[in-house]
């Protein structure tokens, strides 16, 4: 099986843009471009409580996670248990909390309760928005290598890179977007056997698909996006 492309593989030393707000420490969990969802951790705990934390949300949620330890200063914590320090620049992307459970019970001390109101005076501030997709659907640009060899239909006419998982029977891989043939972009394609995004408190799928990824519909001959959204409908229990 041809493996499906997970992203870019960051350089050491590199710069990410985080949402703007000061009141570390946190998790910031991207659920899409314009989209991060805040997680505060207590300031009181140390340091190793706090990472335990990260390594465990990340783990579990299996989406892009941010351990903001000052305004400037960020840690990305790869599911693997690897970690990319970085420097973290505010941009301007809409910031939402409450959604993603922890994996512990977070302490009702008086400074996270009062970092809480600062956050949520935060997020009114920024007002309604209209949140759109990834454009690039959880893909990357193919090598010219990779762009000619994923190039035309394969097996039954289905994109070149998909192959037919044997316990469910749908498509996985990776192929090039067929929407796009003069800029293409190298896709992960999923089954649902491939779904390991779970919440982080009770276990169960965030969604019944793998977020940030995409899926091919045999028959229409089209492949759909699953945009990160549908993580923040998750309810324990439900």
């Amino acid at each position: 099986m041809i493996p499906s492309p997970r992203g870019p593989r960051p350089p050491i030393g590199l710069s990410l843009l985080l949402p703007g707000f000061s009141d570390t420490p946190y998790l910031s969990t991207r659920i899409e471009p314009d989209l991060h969802h805040i997680l505060l951790l207590p300031r009181q705990w140390p340091l190793y409580s706090q990472l335990n934390v990260a390594f465990r949300q990340a783990e579990a949620n299996r989406l892009p996670t941010y351990f903001v330890i000052t305004p400037d200063t960020c840690l990305w914590m790869q599911p693997s248990g690897a970690v990319l320090p970085a420097r973290a620049e505010p941009r301007d992307v809409a910031v939402t909390l409450g959604k993603l459970a922890a994996c512990e019970v977070m302490p009702n001390d008086a400074d996270l309760v009062a970092r809480e109101q600062r956050l949520r005076q935060f997020i009114q501030q920024q007002g309604d928005r209209t949140i759109g997709c990834n454009p690039a659907r959880g893909g990357c640009v193919p090598s010219a290598e990779e762009a000619e060899a994923y190039r035309g239909p394969g097996e039954a006419g289905v994109p070149r890179g998909l192959e037919r998982c044997p316990e469910c029977g749908e498509w996985r891989g990776a192929c090039l977007d067929p929407g796009r043939p003069l800029d293409p972009l190298l896709l992960p394609v999923c089954c649902p056997c491939d779904n390991d995004n779970h919440c982080a408190w009770c276990g169960e799928p965030l969604f019944e698909r793998r977020l940030q990824c995409n899926w091919y519909d045999e028959a229409d001959r089209e492949l759909h996006y699953v945009p990160g959204f549908h993580a923040l409908d998750h309810v324990c229990g439900e």
